[in-house]
C-alpha cells in the first residue's frame, strides 16, 4: 500500500530538543522562585528548530500560574511600535481588563489628543505616560495573580542594527516576573547577540530618581547545534519503515 505525502508527514515525530527544553525551563524556574525577570537568547542555523523549540515548551512545562504568549514574530512591523505590542500583551493576559484597565483608558484617551489642538511636547507626554501606566498594571497583574509570564520574540535578527532593538531591551528590564526568550539565526556576518545581551544585561537607571541601578538581568546564550544521534534516529525511523529503507540507508 503507497503512502502518500500527507500520512507521511503526519507520521514523523518533531525532535524535542530535550536538553534545551530543561536549560529554558531551569531559567523559568528561577523566575518563578525569586519573581526577577530573566532571559535566554536562542540561536542557531536555519532548520535547527528554534521555532518548534519554544512552541513545544508549554507543553513541557505545564504549569497554571505560567502564562504562555504566543511566539512575536519580530519580523513583522506591526509590532515594531510599542504601543501595539503592548497592547497585545494586555489583550492576552488581560483580556477582562482587571488588571490594565487604567492602561486601556490611557490609549483610548489618545485619539482625542491628537484631534485637539497640542504641541508635540503633551503628546509624547502622554506617549511615556502610557509607557509608565503599562508598566505599573503589568506590576499590579504579577504582583495580584501570582503568575509569571513568558514572552517570546522570533526573528530577533531582523531588528540588528535597528534604534527597535535598543527599546526593545529597554521595555524587557522594566517588566518584573516574565521569562524572556529571544530567538534568532546565527548570522556569521552580523551578531545580534553581543548587543542585546550587553543592552540586557546593562543596569538599569532611574533617572527621576537617586536611587542605586537596578540589579542586572541574568541572560542565558542557548546555542542550537546539530541533532543528536538519538534524536535523528527517532525521527528517522517512521520515515524509514514507511519507506522501506534497510538499516544501512537509514544509517
Amino acid at each position: 500500500m503507497m503512502t502518500g505525502p500527507n500520512d507521511l508527514k503526519s507520521a514523523i515525530p518533531e525532535i524535542p530538543r530535550t536538553q534545551e527544553q530543561h536549560r529554558v525551563i531551569a531559567e523559568l524556574a528561577e523566575v518563578r522562585k525569586d519573581g526577577r525577570s530573566r532571559a535566554v537568547l536562542l540561536h542557531g542555523g536555519g532548520g535547527t528548530g528554534k521555532t518548534s523549540l519554544v512552541r513545544q515548551l508549554p507543553k513541557a512545562y505545564q504549569d497554571t500560574e505560567v502564562r504562555w504568549l504566543e511566539p512575536i514574530d519580530v519580523d513583522d512591523s506591526q509590532h515594531w511600535l510599542l504601543s501595539n505590542l503592548e497592547l497585545y500583551v494586555a489583550s492576552k493576559l488581560d483580556p477582562g481588563r482587571q488588571y490594565f484597565a487604567r492602561y486601556h483608558e490611557f490609549m483610548s484617551a489618545l485619539p482625542r489628543q491628537r484631534l485637539a489642538p497640542a504641541s508635540r511636547d503633551m503628546v509624547l507626554d502622554h506617549l511615556n505616560r502610557i509607557k509608565a501606566v503599562f508598566t505599573e498594571c503589568y506590576e499590579a497583574y504579577i504582583s495580584g495573580t501570582g503568575n509569571s509570564v513568558v514572552i517570546t520574540f522570533d526573528t530577533v535578527e531582523a531588528i540588528r542594527g535597528m534604534y527597535l532593538l535598543r527599546t526593545l531591551t529597554r521595555w524587557i528590564k522594566e517588566l518584573p516576573g516574565t521569562l524572556f526568550i529571544l530567538a534568532g539565526r546565527s548570522l556569521p556576518s552580523a551578531d545580534w547577540l553581543g548587543p542585546v545581551k550587553a543592552a540586557l544585561e546593562e543596569p538599569s537607571y532611574d533617572r527621576a530618581s537617586s536611587a542605586e541601578p537596578s540589579p542586572r538581568m541574568t541572560v542565558t546564550t542557548l546555542s542550537l547545534g546539530e541533532f543528536d544521534v538519538a534524536d535523528c534516529r527517532a525521527y528517522l525511523a517512521p520515515i524509514s519503515q514507511q519507506a522501506g529503507l534497510t538499516a544501512e540507508e537509514t544509517e
